[in-house]
């Protein structure tokens, strides 16, 4: 049970290390964190003072900076903690965090000058300064984001939307993605789903007229497909922080259009069906619709 503890406290270590670095931060003055080796401490406390650090030259370099404190990062953990059981039963080597302490030193300290000397010291085996970090919650500018996509950030409810503020501080999307919008048709030369260059909206296909011309068919009629992909895609993958329209939950991506409906009550296709099979599509949406997915 201990070893299970560790390693959930060295993966959150990690895991909170990689999202923090997505976030704004701040240096806090007078404070960095070390690692002594092995040799610089007989003891591993969850406080030590000058005293309880062997290497002089180490001791001296913080006394001469006005150290103040040393306190243990990770307070459970022991040296002897470093051998673990995989789940496997086979014995894993565990970093050793037993000897990492946030160490305060005077606020007027050059940290940056401090950590670099104390990195070419024998009793140190790691030195860097320490940071707050703080949620910069990206919010776009794009017209009709803080008003009516309630679903991305809801301004009224706090929390009752999918915190794609939060999600957009660590991750916007990537530009090697490529989304199929299974509808009828999507409005390629809309401004805030394409520079009017193609390089957004893909070349899609179109089974629901057979004309190889995805384009949505608009205006809508009724009881018809049109003007209903477009908005699918807008939802996905709007151009965003353009100000105008509206933002997109992926901010860099591919929309390929894929048309399975023509502008009639009627008008789902089956050989779009087929084709997105075979692309390995699932459309979901038309799954909805009463449309059979072929195994």
């Amino acid at each position: 049970m201990t070893h299970i503890k560790i390693l959930r406290t060295i993966l959150f270590f990690f895991l909170f290390s990689t999202v923090l670095s997505a976030q704004q931060s701040k240096r806090i003055p007078g404070v960095l964190h070390i690692k002594f080796s092995k040799q610089a401490l007989s003891e591993v406390k969850n406080s030590i003072s000058l005293q309880d650090i062997k290497g002089k030259e180490t001791s001296n370099i913080l006394e001469s900076n006005g150290f103040k404190d040393a306190q243990k990062i990770f307070s459970t953990f022991q040296p002897q903690d470093t051998l673990g059981i995989s789940r496997n039963g086979t014995e894993v080597r565990l970093k050793d965090l037993s000897r990492w302490y946030r160490v305060e030193v005077d606020s007027k300290t050059d940290i940056l000058k401090l950590t670099n000397t104390l990195k070419n010291n024998p009793s140190v085996e790691s030195a860097s300064p320490a940071f707050a970090f703080y949620p910069s919650n990206t919010y776009p500018n794009d017209t009709y984001f803080n008003y009516f996509q309630w679903g991305l950030y809801n301004n009224n409810s706090p929390g009752k939307d999918i915190h794609a503020v939060q999600a957009w501080d660590i991750n916007k999307g990537r530009n090697d993605v490529k989304i199929a919008v299974v509808d009828g048709g999507v409005d390629y030369n809309h401004t805030d789903l394409d520079p009017v260059n193609r390089t957004r909206v893909i070349q899609g296909i179109d089974t629901g007229e057979d004309d190889n011309d995805p384009m949505d068919d608009t205006p809508e009629g009724t009881e018809t497909w049109g003007n209903h992909g477009t908005p699918v895609a807008g939802v996905i993958g709007a151009i965003t922080n353009n100000n105008s329209g509206v933002a997109g939950i992926m901010w860099n991506c591919s929309i390929m259009p894929v048309k399975v409906a023509n502008n009639t009550p009627d008008g789902v296709s089956l050989d779009g069906v087929l084709v997105v099979r075979l692309i390995g599509i699932l459309p979901m949406e038309l799954i909805g619709q009463g449309v059979a997915v072929l195994p």
